[in-house]
């Protein structure tokens, strides 16, 4: 049974105002825990799920697992609702913004447009990148409905301190660069990049283009603000000014209409693209059943309270909220960072759209915290607007009643993803030496591993799934073909492998040489 690999460093302390982000998830989550979000260090960012049966699965046609790194190393976390039964709003590429300006060479001002409008001349602004410049994305009934989730961070800093980080997704559907699943597009109030998910996984940096009309890419810088938490952020001329000269980002028009002016966004677009047909494999009823119990069945066994959705089980190492006072919250500048290299360009210079799947957009908002974790009445604050956003769009439910982003999942599906698992098992980033900063200061409730808080082995791949409506009634794990450790779950797999061989019988005795 193959795990679905999950990190959690800590951040070290540079600064004695700095909480960890141990610390802060535990504050986060129990100011939450009655809300529906909660903190989770790997977003399932999925554009078509599978089902059976008319129940989900982990696995599917278009699904991504997105990391969140600080250019540390330490891996970071988003508050959102649950992975497994996700909630998702509906809303029309017309009725979303996007930013343009960064990849004119030389550089233009920041101007929003709609996301049909900029679909409609993709190639004039993914020119940089290598496309044709004349090339269109846009279509009509198929980006009349983008699958959108809102979620949040609170990044601890120190006082006057800015944090880098960068968005890292790992596609389960895409084995080589030449043959992408998704086209991605990073939206920021500084403007809109475009590249690709591909092999193994890719980390996602916000691009600009030179006057010689090289791009370059860079890492996301978030900035403390005097802006509260919750709500759109109204600058006044001077503030936005004074951002402005020092090339940080101003508040403007991006995201949902709901979510007015703001500095504090993030979005990641995933546009789904026609892949090279592939082999056809002779699967027989038997192979089914290996696959579907091996490859589908354990990933759903694992069940534990909220924080230990996490980890595996008997590894729950996490900090008391308790232990630390709160500190001052704020909206962040989303902004350009530190250079990271030169952008190479798409490695598929002639995506076409897949008009048989929507897209989805994942929009981040970020806050920065000071002095301690955020306190409960910022997080219900934070929650609140997130509560606001989703009721706003025309649509809001469950993953589960979300029939246009989900698909009966098939044998071959499942082989697909499996090649991906076993030839291109996540790895995490490598990040450089760290320097020596000398003895490290002694925090109550710090856990100060290397391996993190949760206590998981580097390289082992596991999906984390956080429904409490799924089986064993809570937070559950993916897993997947190979069993790489985690043997302390073994009457919990012994019991969700039976019950699921029984209901794998009936949809094989139902016709399962097509689907499983």
């Amino acid at each position: 049974i193959f795990f679905r690999p999950i990190f959690f460093r800590l951040s070290s302390l540079r600064h004695m105002s700095a909480a960890t982000v141990s610390q802060t998830v535990a504050a986060i989550d129990a100011a939450a825990q009655r809300s529906g979000f909660r903190c989770v260090p790997v977003s399932w960012e999925d554009a078509q799920r599978g089902t059976i049966g008319g129940q989900l699965s982990c696995w599917g046609g278009n699904i991504s697992d997105v990391r969140l790194w600080e250019k540390t190393g330490a891996l970071l976390y988003t508050l959102r609702s649950e992975n497994w039964n996700e909630r998702l709003g509906y809303v029309g590429a017309k009725d979303v913004a996007v930013v343009t300006g960064n990849t004119v060479r030389g550089g233009a001002p920041p101007t929003p447009c709609t996301l049909a409008a900029y679909l409609r001349g993709l190639g004039g602004h993914a020119a940089y990148a290598g496309v044709d410049n004349g090339l269109s994305f846009f279509v009509p009934d198929v980006d009349s409905i983008l699958s959108v989730r809102f979620q949040t961070v609170f990044l601890p800093i120190a006082t006057r301190e800015t944090v880098e980080f960068c968005t890292e997704v790992y596609n389960y559907n895409t084995r080589s660069d030449a043959d992408p699943r998704n086209l991605l597009l990073l939206c920021t109030p500084q403007g809109t990049s475009v590249q690709q998910d591909g092999a193994g996984a890719k980390r996602v940096y916000f691009h600009e283009v030179d006057p010689r009309g090289t791009a370059h890419r860079y890492w996301l810088e978030a900035e403390r603000s005097s802006h509260k938490v919750g709500g759109a952020q109204a600058e006044d001329q001077e503030e936005a000014a004074d951002a402005a000269q020092r090339g940080k980002a101003t508040a403007i028009r991006i995201g949902t209409r709901a979510m007015g002016t703001r500095f504090n966004v993030q979005m990641l677009i995933q546009l789904p693209l026609k892949q090279k047909e592939r082999p056809k494999r002779h699967t027989s009823a038997a192979a089914g059943l290996e696959y579907e119990c091996g490859l589908m069945s354990a990933k759903s066994c694992f069940s534990a309270s909220a924080f230990d959705g996490l980890h595996p089980r008997g590894c729950s190492r996490s900090a008391s909220a308790s232990a630390s006072a709160a500190g001052v919250s704020n909206a962040a500048r989303v902004s350009r960072g530190s250079e990271v290299d030169v952008y190479p360009g798409l490695a598929c210079r002639a995506p076409e759209r897949d008009a048989g799947q929507h897209g989805t957009i994942t929009i981040t908002l970020y806050y920065t915290v000071a002095g301690g974790v955020p306190s409960e009445a910022d997080v219900q604050s934070a929650i609140h607007d997130l509560e606001q956003l989703y009721q706003a769009c025309p649509s809001d439910k469950r993953l589960v009643d979300c029939t246009e982003v989900t698909a009966e999942l098939t044998v071959a599906t499942m082989q697909d993803v499996k090649q991906k698992v076993v030839q291109q098992p996540y790895v995490p980033p490598t990040f450089p030496a760290a320097l020596d900063r000398g003895f490290p200061e002694d925090a109550e409730g710090l856990d100060a591993l290397d391996g993190g808080p949760l206590g998981t082995c580097p390289g082992s791949p596991v999906r984390v799934c956080d429904d409490a409506g799924s089986a064993g009634g809570g937070p559950v794990q993916r897993a997947g073909p190979l069993d790489v450790g985690h043997r302390h779950a073994k009457k919990d797999r012994k019991w969700f492998r039976t019950a699921r061989l029984k209901q794998t019988l009936w949809f094989w005795k139902r016709g399962g040489d097509q689907t499983a």
